[in-house]
């Protein structure tokens, strides 16, 4: 997870400085593609024994408009505000996904949730303000 997190700080800065010149969708093939290669020992060490077709459709759905289209909307994001505010959305998005594991899933609320979620909003909300520093 650390390494995830560390690969969300990072990826939108190197994409606004030094991959300003290269198309989006190159480097959506070549993230998703680095990705897909790290996860191919643990995919064949922990494959089923049937895969149903269902499944086959399921992935190809996630893998191409959740992931590659999220990509694409994200690197747009970055060019439309800037690195260091687009990763705002990496936890609104987590936000979101509580409210819809409590509101759909019957997830538990905890207390953790309460006092949590209205910190995350709250940091995004400061995040993504635009102040003027006034020069003393």
């Amino acid at each position: 997870m650390m390494i995830v997190g560390l690969g969300y700080s990072i990826g939108p800065i190197i994409l606004a400085t030094k991959l300003t010149h290269v198309p989006g969708p190159v480097v959506v093939a070549g993230a998703t593609s680095v990705v897909a290669l790290c996860w191919v020992p643990w995919s064949i060490a922990h494959w089923p024994h049937h895969i149903s077709g269902e499944t086959w459709s399921c992935v190809a759905v996630l893998s191409v408009v959740c992931t590659a289209g999220a990509f694409l909307v994200f690197f747009e994001l970055v060019k439309e505000v800037g690195s260091t505010r687009s990763v705002v959305v990496t936890y609104f998005n987590t936000a979101i996904a509580v409210v819809l594991g409590v509101a759909i899933l019957h997830e538990p609320l905890t207390a953790g949730i309460i006092v949590g979620f209205p910190l995350v909003l709250a940091g995004c909300v400061l995040a993504t303000s635009r102040k003027e520093l006034v020069a003393a």
